[in-house]
């Protein structure tokens, strides 16, 4: 059986890719912590969202967000959610991206890249 890892476990592995990321990406100074994934994740799933990081991080965290359960709220809404109960804001407006998804930059303050969010909204059906 093997051992379930803690949320605390998940944000220390992200903390430490990003490292890397800014090291590999030559960059000197040492970015502060970035966002903790595990709430982030859980507002996500709340509002039926999957919630998952892709990229290089080494510019910013990109995120996906795909539409995961059939009663899956607006992603107006979602962001809404992960900015009020997160201490995140819009930095930007809602960008349209390639097959439906959407697009949003949030900022925290306790960190310096911005937070890329791609959003799978509900509805998107493959034709």
């Amino acid at each position: 059986m093997s051992a379930q890892k803690s949320p605390s476990h998940t944000h220390q592995r992200l903390s430490t890719m990003i490292h890397r990321a800014d090291r590999e990406g030559g960059i000197d100074q040492v970015t502060p912590p970035c966002p903790p994934l595990a709430p982030l994740v859980q507002t996500a799933y709340q509002h039926g969202y999957a919630l998952a990081v892709h990229g290089s991080l080494h510019r910013d965290m990109d995120l996906i967000a795909v539409a995961w359960m059939e009663k899956a709220t607006t992603p107006e809404e979602l962001v809404d959610a992960l900015c009020i109960e997160h201490g995140l804001w819009w930095a930007g407006d809602v960008q349209p991206k390639p097959h439906g998804r959407i697009g949003v930059i949030l900022q925290s303050e306790r960190w310096l890249k911005p937070i890329d969010l791609s959003i799978i909204p509900p509805g998107n059906r493959p034709q």
